[in-house]
């Protein structure tokens, strides 16, 4: 219980659980009735989730969510059959917690892996689960059949090219649960050797190649030292694909770009996660999430957890942000700079009259601009001024920057530069 309130803040034990279906419970903090967690040992997984759902329903409990955690490994079909099982009874399995996943999070904590399983060793290089903040929830694959097909034809290395909460590692995730790929989630040579000449993965990813595409090219060295045939599956931001195609040395026919997805099927992702209504919030997680599955599944955790505020203001949207694109500019906060164009409101700012104000050269500005462009969070107006998206990130920044405190810069100035002082307003 303990190593699953990592992902909910809001679960507590349920004491004489096994009585009425409920081992734990997630409370919603949105007025809606605590959703259940089931928790079991036994052989029949898919039995001993229906009966404890339908024992919950007989007491009374309004279940449309479930969590369901076991001691054992899930195979992909057992997955299936558990998925179906609670959608038979109209409930939403927003997580399926296995062995693997058990095993993995207490190789990642220290303290958990020396009280459980007395182990002090280092973890494998090579794993099933990649390095992620945002939560995966449920296993269907929305909007994405073709890209599906892509990376399943695929015989050699190749890249997937998608902005931040894309879906990418949500989408290739799908062939880890189908043993078909491991992810790499660390950089020591002698433990990813040892992994491939042990586990044998039919293809390694990189999740995340843009933030070190060296370590691409370092890879693909290692992989011929060891006399592997393992291929690569790469993922990238916009900015850097090139750069990791080139690590790669493979053709545009292997690079595959991610689309943004309908507002429809965004809507069903949303569903899907769990979040039935009401229709402002639905319309809200959609507008942040501005066709990206990812950051809508991210957003719809949080309200899942009960933290439907951060969710709704753009505070959790910019706190899943910030740092990768941080990272992405070689700068200590990003939120420094795209609080100068946010600050613009709609009409926006123009980038020449930011880098006179922040004293940065325009190259250096221009540059950063279109990293933030192919991340999407940037977008360039009629007038050929810069404005922030989605809506919702533009207050948060403002406040961020020009309210954080003594240090924070005085905003006047900045409303001299603005297209429209009223969008600023």
């Amino acid at each position: 219980m303990a190593i699953l309130k990592g992902d909910w803040s809001r679960l507590v034990l349920v004491a004489g659980g096994g009585d009425d279906g409920f081992d734990g419970a997630v409370a919603d903090g949105g007025g809606r009735e605590p959703f259940p967690l089931v928790v079991t040992t036994a052989k029949d997984l898919t039995g001993n989730l229906r009966r404890n759902l339908m024992r919950a329903r007989r007491r009374g409990e309004a279940v449309d969510r479930a969590l369901f955690a076991t001691s054992r490994r899930v195979t992909p079909r057992t997955r299936e059959k558990l998925h179906s099982e609670a959608r038979k009874l109209d409930v939403t399995l927003l997580q399926i917690y296995d062995q693997d996943w058990f095993a993995q999070r207490l190789y990642r904590e220290p303290s958990w892996c020396q009280r459980l399983l007395q182990l002090t060793g280092r973890p494998r290089a090579l794993s099933p689960f990649p390095i992620t903040r945002r939560p995966v929830l449920g296993d269907r694959i929305l909007g994405r059949e073709r890209e599906t097909r892509w990376l399943q034809q695929r015989a050699g290395d190749c890249l997937l090219v998608g902005a931040p909460g894309s879906g990418k590692t949500f989408l290739l995730r799908a062939l880890v649960l189908q043993g078909q790929a491991l992810f790499k989630v660390d950089d020591d040579r002698e433990q990813i050797a040892n992994d491939l000449r042990e586990l044998r993965p039919p293809a390694v990813i990189i999740d995340d190649a843009h933030v070190d595409p060296g370590q691409v090219e370092r890879f693909v060295q290692l992989r011929t030292e060891v006399g592997s045939n393992v291929r690569v599956i790469a993922t990238s931001w916009p900015g850097a694909a090139v750069a990791v195609q080139n690590a790669l040395q493979i053709p545009s026919s292997e690079v595959l770009g991610l689309h943004l997805l309908d507002a429809d099927t965004v809507i069903e992702i949303i569903k899907s996660a769990g979040i039935g209504g009401p229709d402002e919030l639905l319309y809200h997680i959609r507008l942040q999430a501005g066709g990206r599955p990812g950051l809508a599944a991210t957003l719809s955790h949080m309200c899942l957890a009960g933290d439907v505020r951060r969710a709704v203001s753009g505070e959790g949207l910019v706190d899943q942000l910030a740092p990768q694109l941080s990272r992405m500019l070689d700068v200590q906060d990003a939120t420094s700079f795209l609080a100068s164009f946010a600050l613009g409101g709609d009409a926006g700012v123009r980038l020449e009259r930011v880098a006179v104000q922040l004293r940065r050269p325009l190259d250096d500005v221009s540059a950063c601009l279109a990293q933030l462009a192919a991340a999407g969070v940037v977008m360039e107006r009629a007038n050929r001024a810069v404005s922030v998206v989605p809506v919702p990130m533009r207050w948060v920044l403002v406040r961020r920057f020009f309210f954080g405190g003594a240090a924070a810069p005085d905003f006047r100035p900045f409303l001299n530069i603005v297209e429209d002082a009223h969008c600023a307003i």
